[in-house]
């Protein structure tokens, strides 16, 4: 499950992936910014994956990332945040879920972060207004 949030203020998309994690949510995601009228290809994306319980494999498969492509390329030059929990057990699970798709799909400019602050470094926000924008706009309860 994810909830996707964009601020014009931050220049940002942050999306907010929680509960049982499905990369297909990573398509849907793609799709749902791409026909958003407030998204701007030349913002930051904050991709949050704290909140995530359970994650798996499926889905990662050559011809999965080879059908995904499509929804991906427009992303590849954009400034992503991949922010984790240190202490999540399902980060093996994205860590090697990242790995199959790098061989695939390359994204250097894809940046896994450990603490919101490095993530806001990394995307040019401050990181009060960052955690600020989150916290008015997710309910911790969903």
């Amino acid at each position: 499950m994810y909830k996707l949030l964009i601020s014009g203020d931050l220049n940002l998309a942050v999306v907010i992936h929680f509960g049982a994690f499905s990369s297909k949510e990573t398509v849907s995601v793609a799709q749902e910014l791409l026909a958003d009228s407030r998204y701007n290809k030349g913002y930051g994306v904050l991709q949050d994956l704290r909140r995530v319980k359970t994650a798996n494999l499926h889905d990662t498969d050559r011809a999965f990332i080879e059908q995904s492509k499509k929804y991906f390329m427009p992303f590849m030059k954009t400034k992503i945040a991949i922010l984790y929990d240190p202490d999540n057990p399902v980060n093996g699970v994205h860590d090697e879920r990242r790995n199959r798709f790098e061989k695939g799909l390359p994204q250097p400019d894809h940046l896994q972060c450990y603490t919101l602050s490095k993530a806001a470094e990394c995307l040019g926000v401050g990181e009060q207004d960052l955690g600020l924008f989150i916290q008015r706009n997710f309910d911790s309860q969903e």
